[in-house]
């Protein structure tokens, strides 16, 4: 009973709260509270823009999941197979950049707009390399979280430490979750962390 809960319940638990859909509104919540500009825009503001980004990333996709399942595009939310995965990546795809979209087409800050970019990219990265190889797109949405962490403290000079301490640890713990589950092999999660981190990082630092 033990060996369940240690190596497949707590694993599963993991896995499903450090969804990479949960990925950019867990962002724009570090952003408001980062300590940068960004942290005193009005409260109201600040709510509808993560009510949108929270609806766009995480509703809508979640939203096609029963349509996919119905028409046995995929076999369970878990996905097990890279090519289950290709469909609801690219809806998944879309999504993150009507998001961009909307927020690039509003007077939301552009450290906010370029933040959506860099989680689309990684979303398209996660596409391209899921048709051939089956990486870890929670890593992908990890490591862009921890991209996006170090990039307030390089290029904004924020206090972010706390952050990227608690980051960093929860990518460990995901890390193993995935491993444990047999989800993942130990380059799939890796590269996936890699991944994320590049596509993040060096989105904020072109655009």
């Amino acid at each position: 009973m033990w060996s369940k809960f240690l190596f497949k319940d707590i694993p599963t638990v993991v896995s499903y709260v450090m969804h990479p859909l949960l990925m950019p509104a867990i962002g724009i919540f570090i952003l408001f509270n980062s300590g940068t500009y960004i942290s005193f825009l009005p409260f109201e503001f600040k709510r509808s823009v993560f009510l949108l980004v929270l609806i766009c990333t995480l509703g809508i996709p979640l939203f096609f999941i029963p349509l996919f399942l119905y028409r046995r595009i995929i076999l369970n939310i878990q996905m097990n197979s890279s090519q289950e995965r290709i469909i609801p990546l690219a809806f998944t795809a879309i999504s993150f950049f009507f998001s961009y979209y909307l927020l690039s087409s509003s007077s939301v800050p552009k450290t906010l707009q370029v933040f959506l970019l860099g989680s689309t990219i990684c979303v398209a990265l996660t596409l391209l390399i899921t048709i051939t190889w089956k990486i870890s797109a929670h890593m992908i949405g990890l490591g862009g979280i921890v991209g996006l962490i170090i990039s307030l403290a390089v290029f904004m000079h924020s206090n972010v430490m706390a952050y990227l301490i608690l980051f960093i640890f929860l990518s460990g713990v995901t890390a193993t979750s995935r491993l444990l589950l047999g989800s993942h092999t130990p380059a799939q999660v890796y590269s996936g962390f890699g991944v994320g981190f590049l596509g993040m990082f060096s989105t904020i630092l072109f655009f």
